[in-house]
């Protein structure tokens, strides 16, 4: 592995049953990692639903979380899961063992704990949040995005997290600052996170929808409180497979 080693940074992936006989194909966990250019502390992959699939042992080292053996991780986070409003504005009303299986349960909002179950688990004081699917393009071992988004993170107190890229088709563009929150591929610090309300009420004027109860929404919801933004890198850009 070329480029810098980052010991005080755990790299997370995480997969669904839609999603994990293929990350599981020979070379592309590995690949996913090794998009960043960089060596890391540990790897954390959490299997969201996985926990019955039999598809073997992950091809690098890392440690394998399965979402159903962190039944209380809400609970953990001080999220309430007992939440109408939000089963309202995710599509489903009535109890979850009731709902025919489809692709759009991945969107459940219940269903979103990944990176909830990497923050209770990482020993590190960075993670890096990636989605299965996303690949960094055009990083390099000269420029590494993880330091760069380090010292974002320690030098400029508005950010909450920083974004690796979102260019079309790899093509490097210019940084920006947002207010709309994205975990697809980021760097966030641990403890910040850790100590986050998780349910800070909406701001005055908006009203609720689907986003606002995944872990995104609630970060964003966060982050209006109290001045927080996004910062997009310029470089690497971020790839989609198309799974």
């Amino acid at each position: 592995m070329n480029g810098k080693r980052f010991d005080n940074v755990t790299f997370s992936t995480y997969t669904c049953p839609t999603h994990i006989h293929r990350l599981y194909a020979p070379g592309m966990l590995s690949a996913l990692v090794a998009s960043h250019k960089c060596e890391f502390g540990e790897i954390i992959l959490v299997r969201q639903r996985c926990k019955d699939i039999d598809v073997g042992m992950p091809e690098i080292e890392c440690h394998v979380l399965e979402t159903e053996n962190y039944p209380n991780i809400y609970k953990d986070f001080n999220i309430i899961e007992n939440n109408p409003l939000a089963d309202k504005h995710s599509g489903h009303n009535g109890p979850l063992d009731q709902f025919t299986p489809s692709e759009d349960l991945k969107y459940w909002w219940k269903y979103h704990t990944n990176q909830l179950i990497v923050l209770k688990e990482a020993h590190t004081d960075y993670i890096v949040f990636s989605d299965d699917d996303a690949p960094l393009l055009g990083d390099d071992p000269e420029y590494s995005w993880v330091e760069r988004g380090i010292k974002e993170l320690i030098h400029n107190k508005q950010l909450i997290m920083v974004s690796a890229g979102h260019g079309l088709n790899g093509t490097w563009g210019n940084d920006e600052i947002h207010t709309i929150m994205s975990l697809q591929v980021c760097i966030i610090n641990r403890e910040r996170f850790l100590s986050m309300d998780y349910e800070t009420p909406l701001p005055p004027g908006i009203d609720w929808w689907s986003y606002h109860f995944m872990l995104e929404g609630r970060i964003w919801r966060y982050a209006m409180k109290h001045d927080l933004r996004r910062l997009i890198l310029g470089r690497p850009v971020i790839g989609h497979l198309e799974w």
